[in-house]
């Protein structure tokens, strides 16, 4: 892809993604011309149509005189062109109300949080909860079952709660807290993953505590907003439907997606053909991770057609993520 083009190409490349994001239908010379009044025949838009076309940026899905962005395109848009969006501010006053009103459970606060960004983006809205590999351990209590069996109750400080069965009949329940409670709590998961027990008795004991904590070690995905994925004329045909539902339906598939933002701390954007995930070719991400007390510890984002409006949803998911963050460290999570 150039780095550069000239400036009318530019304009037209932006016209037609413009466009087309709002009608779905190819674009042609003479509606560039009629709606944005530029003081250029016909003719020349249409043969810069045609040599944007034959450098990859543009595409004619059929015989007609219309041309829609490609992949290609649209990247460069997205890099070169897109003019940055605001959300309104009665929009994004209502947004922080509805926010505000869903404290507690992580759970709640990440599902209210897609359902708004979904409505605000116009697109199917997905959000990891934050890993807690790096949560601390705030409570620790072993319980008697029956005999030789115990449970194991773990709370993390974003109030998750853990819980394993373990058998071992050389201990007992009370000797077997005050072990688990000196040796985890006020640590994080991986520092309490990583600790070495040299004392005989409690070796056993500790590995299966251990193991419980790893098998916790699972990524649950948030998703909203399903009905403005279907709602494409993208997806009337039923078999990309069902193929697109599907992923939708895969968590570990999204949690993959997702975890192209963790790593960046700015916008990921993920157009088309750049996905690594088949099924979602006719597809468009773009996310965010959020933070508490300036790590990282999630993604959330929005899925929609190559066709999706990136300005808006640039700018809800920057404004979503803020947010998310911005809660998460009031309530302490």
């Amino acid at each position: 892809m150039q780095d550069k083009l000239p400036e009318r190409k530019k304009l037209i490349l932006k016209a037609v993604v413009t466009d087309y994001v709002i009608t779905a239908e190819p674009v042609a010379s003479k509606t560039l011309v009629g709606r944005y009044i530029w003081d250029v025949k016909s003719a020349t838009i249409r043969n810069d149509m045609a040599e944007l076309a034959d450098m990859g940026y543009l595409s004619q899905p059929h015989t007609s005189a219309g041309r829609i962005p490609s992949d290609m395109g649209y990247r460069f848009y997205v890099d070169k062109l897109m003019d940055s969006h605001k959300i309104p501010s009665r929009q994004a006053g209502a947004a922080k109300d509805e926010m505000a009103e869903r404290s507690g459970e992580i759970d709640n606060i990440l599902d209210k949080s897609c359902g708004i960004l979904a409505d605000l983006a116009r697109c199917t809205a997905v959000a990891t909860q934050p890993n807690i590999n790096a949560t601390g351990i705030s409570a620790a209590n072993v319980s008697d079952v029956q005999k030789g069996k115990f449970l194991a109750v773990i709370v993390l400080d974003n109030g998750r709660v853990i819980h394993g069965f373990v058998n071992n009949r050389n201990l007992d329940a009370r000797h077997a807290t005050n072990f688990l409670t000196d040796a985890i709590v006020g640590k994080t998961m991986d520092e309490a993953r990583d600790r070495a027990v040299s004392d005989e008795k409690y070796a056993p004991f500790f590995e299966d505590i251990k193991k419980i904590l790893s098998d916790e070690i699972r990524t649950d995905v948030h998703l909203r907003g399903t009905g403005y994925i279907m709602k494409q004329p993208e997806f009337k045909d039923a078999g990309k439907l069902g193929a697109i539902l599907r992923v939708l339906e895969d968590k570990q598939i999204l949690a993959r997606l997702l975890s192209t933002a963790f790593a960046n701390p700015g916008v990921t954007v993920i157009i088309g053909s750049e996905n690594t995930i088949d099924e979602m070719k006719d597809c468009s991400f773009v996310g965010k991770q959020y933070t508490i007390g300036g790590r990282p510890v999630g993604s959330i984002g929005v899925i929609g057609p190559t066709r999706m409006d990136y300005k808006k949803s640039v700018a809800a998911v920057k404004f979503m993520s803020s947010n998310l963050t911005a809660l998460l460290e009031q309530l302490g999570i």
